[in-house]
């Protein structure tokens, strides 16, 4: 299966794209997210034995069968409420809930979301939500249709070379003119492409800052100077140069 992108419009009028997180990227979230309770749940009975056997009372532990139903119910929208889209398993696996208007997402989002888990997940033994998340577009399950959110890889996968996605033609009889571009990283250097294509796809004021932006930056980290005032030749110079001195 492809990965899949969505593009978010920002506030400021600059289209991010994001690559979707996959199936398998969210059922071992979740499950993370399991572990994580059943370890909190597994404390707290810890505690409650010590202290029932320590006070001769046990019926404290009607409190412990309170504190598992409230963990288990309400672990996931909170965290997502108070971590911005996170829980621990979205955060080992470097996912996000967002929202695809490019707004922040409300308390209501994160709650419409997990209201719908009883049928995404739980009545459907999590067939409904696989197959939704697996075929739709967005990667959306009930829950996030409803509350118009989808879940994001913070950090795409390299799945190509670098020299694959630039596509660039040979460049064997290529002489590199900044050396220092390999003080860059591919990390970097895809930056470069994606803020490259975006600004020559859309363009905007926005789109034009972020291209200053990242030239002022490869100045700072490289000490190269961009001394044209065709700021798109003078990254696509930069980019065949970092593919010749590091391939």
């Amino acid at each position: 299966m492809g990965i899949k992108k969505i593009g978010i419009d920002t506030t400021q009028n600059v289209k991010i794209q994001y690559e979707l997180a996959q199936l398998k990227d969210r059922v071992l979230a979740y499950i993370l997210d399991i572990l994580v309770m059943s370890v909190g749940i597994g404390v707290i009975a810890l505690l409650i034995s010590i202290f029932s056997v320590a006070t001769m009372s046990f019926n404290i532990w009607y409190l412990y069968q309170i504190l598992v139903s409230l963990i288990f119910i309400f672990y996931t929208p909170v965290m997502e409420i108070f971590s911005g889209g996170r829980t621990i398993g979205k955060m080992a696996l470097n996912t996000q809930v967002i929202k695809v208007t490019g707004k922040k997402p409300k308390a209501i989002d994160y709650i419409s979301r997990w209201a719908f888990r009883c049928i995404d997940i739980y009545a459907s033994a999590g067939a409904i939500g696989s197959i939704l998340i697996s075929t739709g577009d967005k990667a959306q399950r009930i829950g996030g249709m409803v509350s118009n959110t989808a879940v994001v890889r913070l950090e795409p996968r390299m799945n190509l070379t670098l020299n694959q996605l630039l596509s660039i033609e040979t460049l064997d009889k290529y002489q590199p003119q900044n050396l220092k571009i390999t003080l860059l990283s591919d990390k970097d250097m895809l930056l470069v492409k994606n803020v490259l294509e975006r600004n020559i796809k859309y363009r905007n004021e926005a789109h034009l800052n972020a291209l200053n932006q990242i030239i002022q930056v490869i100045e700072e980290k490289t000490g190269i100077e961009c001394k044209t005032d065709n700021k798109i030749a003078f990254l696509k110079t930069l980019l065949k140069d970092y593919i010749v001195l590091t391939r």
